[in-house]
């Protein structure tokens, strides 16, 4: 039922956003964060993950968001799968690796900041870049 009701959320607010375009942003911003937190939560009521793949989930579907958000160029999708990611890289740190030996703690530490480098590598190549400090002031003639 948990399941229906995230895909059944998120096709809604996709249907109505669509149809409303860019002038309600915040309401599609917070469509969005809806369904995310649904789905965590059932990712997390999820009794056949367990405690170890319950970060692994977490994991798949914050790469599984960041995914669509570069598919689709949608700037909240991006957000709440970089959300998502740090809440599963925070439970790693904080939770999974608390009763590891020293060198499987420490090896988990390098794999997971290697996963960050990559990510930040595809992020930086895959989205575009903004309008800001760096870009160069127009001449005037």
């Amino acid at each position: 039922a948990g399941f229906v009701a995230a895909a059944s959320l998120w096709v809604l607010c996709e249907r109505v956003a669509r149809r409303i375009g860019e002038q309600l942003d915040p309401i599609r911003g917070i469509c969005v964060a809806a369904a995310t937190g649904l789905l965590l939560c059932l990712l997390e009521r999820s009794p056949a993950l367990g405690e170890f793949y319950l970060t692994i989930s977490w994991s798949i579907l914050g790469f599984a968001l960041f995914g669509v958000a570069l598919a689709f160029r949608e700037k909240f999708y991006r957000y709440a799968g970089l959300f998502v990611i740090l809440l599963a890289s925070g439970r790693v740190l904080i939770i999974d690796t608390v009763n590891l030996e020293p060198m499987p703690r420490v090896m988990s530490w390098f794999v997971l900041g290697l996963v960050m480098l990559a990510l930040g590598f595809g992020y930086v190549n895959a989205c575009p870049p903004s309008r800001g400090r760096h870009a160069s002031p127009k001449q005037s003639t």
